[in-house]
């Protein structure tokens, strides 16, 4: 009887113990799983958190690229604009120096025909005065040969008279 009762104890003993090690390996297995989600769980959290990072860090990116062509868009533009108003203000200066030029070249032209002008009317005032005083001897020389025929047709006359 008392072998028995020792059999049935270890037998229930056993059984216990069975269950304690199925208990334990299924609390175990429990909280394997739990562990288990909790780092799969963990790791999605933590892709989604880089993932996030990442997309934010390519929009700064994008940003940046989006900025660095607008800034070299903008030089760009201000270099044409720079260029183009170079271009405007030589073409100004070359205008302006054209018409001094025209200017220069009227005024030597008009200079030019004024001392042709005072040249000329010297000349004719040289040539009037030389034929007045041409003139003047004609002049002088007919009266000094009419007063020499006067003179001598008197003396004719007196030649006659007497």
């Amino acid at each position: 009887q008392m072998e028995k009762e020792i059999q049935e104890y270890q037998r229930e003993h056993e059984r216990e113990r069975v269950t304690r090690v199925q208990q334990q390996q299924q609390t175990k297995q429990d909280l394997d799983e739990q562990l288990a989600s909790r780092m799969e769980s963990k790791r999605r959290e933590l892709e989604e958190e880089w993932s996030f990072h990442r997309l934010e860090e390519q929009r700064r990116q994008m940003i940046d690229e989006q900025k660095e062509a607008e800034e070299a868009r903008a030089r760009q533009q201000r270099l044409h604009e720079r260029d183009r108003l170079q271009k405007q203000v030589q073409a100004t200066q070359d205008e302006k120096k054209r018409m001094r030029d025209q200017q220069k070249a009227e005024e030597e032209e008009y200079a030019q025909l004024v001392k042709a002008d005072v040249a000329r009317r010297r000349a004719d005032d040289v040539a009037k005065k030389l034929q007045a005083q041409q003139e003047f001897r004609d002049f002088m020389s007919f009266n000094q040969k009419q007063l020499e025929e006067k003179k001598q047709q008197r003396m004719r006359e007196m030649e006659r008279d007497k």
